[in-house]
């Protein structure tokens, strides 16, 4: 079984380039179990500096290609070139489904699709017309993408329930294979982590301290702004910090609000990091205030890592997070309501390490990779099948 891979903007994810995000490590992770399946992967991403421009393994074949890095072009021109080699590869090895895994490199698969008549699965953890920090003309081109990609695709993997009804409903799809995927997550790398020294991190940080960690893309659509709110109400009663891990196109603004709110000593921003399980190690709680989120892999990741959560009820948390069993659910948006509840955990020593024990036992349980990727596994052979039958009776009836 031959596999195209498109969509991914870095492999490996070292988030290294901008514009990645959860669908990078998603894709890295799924590759890295569905070769222990003897799929034979071909994965295009983007060429970042001193990288090569093709990579060869037993069942994996990188191949990177350039972009314009400006940010309303580098994910367009990224696909534009990636389909061009997608077309070389498909024709030269014989690929036998097209995986794209957002929408912009849906709409190049989906050429793909009809130029070489090869089946398509899309993969959509994310809808960026539904995201609050794009333009409507921006949401509008969005949209398009998304049901064109949406209405070619063989099948379909969505990440949330409400997804599921968003797409059923607008698009109309109501004989298309749509299934629910979600994210995984390596449970034992987050299990076994060492603590980063607090000195590596910030020096006013002391064992007293406790600690609060976000991490993830600083856009609009993940609350920053409310969260830097409710920590300003939240340093009044408590000594914390707070640990921002990630970057993106909102980090100047967050970091005017932090001085305004007169915050500059309490909240430590780290950038870009890749050794997320350690920071997680030495934190308290783990806070997620999206206003907007599909299924967050970096969730899991801080519920592997026996950490007490508190997200808001968006996207596919509260199918993750149930409230007051294995972590805190809060209302988008809302900075009081955010803070009480980060302060009721940092004074509830026993709350934090039940919800804790309980985040833990729910990823084992239901968000392990060996189970997801075995679910993609399944759908590529479904859809293979039902190609190589389609192909088999168009060809006799002719």
């Amino acid at each position: 079984m031959r596999i195209l891979i498109l969509g991914s903007k870095e492999y490996p994810a070292l988030f290294k380039m901008e514009g990645c995000g959860g669908i990078e490590v998603h894709v890295q992770a799924m590759v890295e179990n569905l070769q222990r399946k003897n799929v034979e992967l071909f994965l295009i991403t983007r060429r970042g500096v001193r990288q090569k421009a093709t990579e060869h393994h037993r069942f994996l074949h990188v191949y990177r290609v350039p972009y314009v890095p400006a940010r309303m072009l580098r994910t367009f021109t990224f696909n534009m070139f990636s389909f061009f080699v997608a077309i070389y590869l498909v024709s030269k090895y014989e690929v036998h489904l097209v995986h794209a895994n957002d929408f912009t490199s849906g709409f190049f698969g989906v050429l793909v699709k009809h130029l070489l008549n090869r089946p398509l699965l899309i993969s959509a953890p994310a809808f960026g017309s539904r995201q609050p920090e794009w333009p409507s003309i921006v949401k509008g081109l969005l949209r398009f993408l998304e049901e064109l990609s949406l209405k070619n695709a063989g099948g379909i993997f969505l990440f949330t329930p409400d997804d599921i009804r968003y797409v059923r409903t607008k698009y109309r799809l109501f004989g298309t294979r749509i299934d629910l995927l979600g994210n995984g997550v390596a449970l034992e790398r987050f299990e076994a982590a060492k603590p980063i020294p607090l000195y590596e991190i910030n020096r006013q940080i002391t064992p007293e301290s406790k600690i609060i960690t976000f991490v993830g893309r600083l856009t609009k659509s993940k609350g920053l702004e409310v969260l830097i709110r409710a920590f300003a109400q939240l340093v009044k009663e408590e000594n914390a910090f707070l640990l921002i891990v990630g970057d993106g196109p909102e980090r100047s603004f967050i970091t005017n609000l932090v001085v305004q709110k007169g915050l500059k000593d309490r909240v430590v921003f780290l950038g870009t990091r890749t050794d997320v399980d350690r920071i997680l190690r030495i934190s308290d709680i783990f806070v997620l205030p999206s206003l907007y989120e599909g299924f967050p892999v970096v969730l899991l990741e801080a519920m592997a890592a026996r950490k007490p959560v508190v997200a808001t009820k968006v996207g596919a948390i509260p199918m993750i997070v149930k409230d007051g069993v294995n972590g805190v659910l809060v209302t988008p948006g809302e900075p009081q309501e955010l803070s009480d509840n980060l302060v009721r955990l940092l004074r509830d020593k026993s709350l934090r390490i039940e919800l804790s024990e309980n985040a833990c036992r729910t990823v084992r349980e239901h968000y392990s990779w060996p189970v997801v990727a075995e679910k993609i596994y399944s759908e590529y052979l479904s859809l293979i099948e039902h190609s190589a039958r389609y192909r088999l009776v168009h060809s006799r009836r002719k």
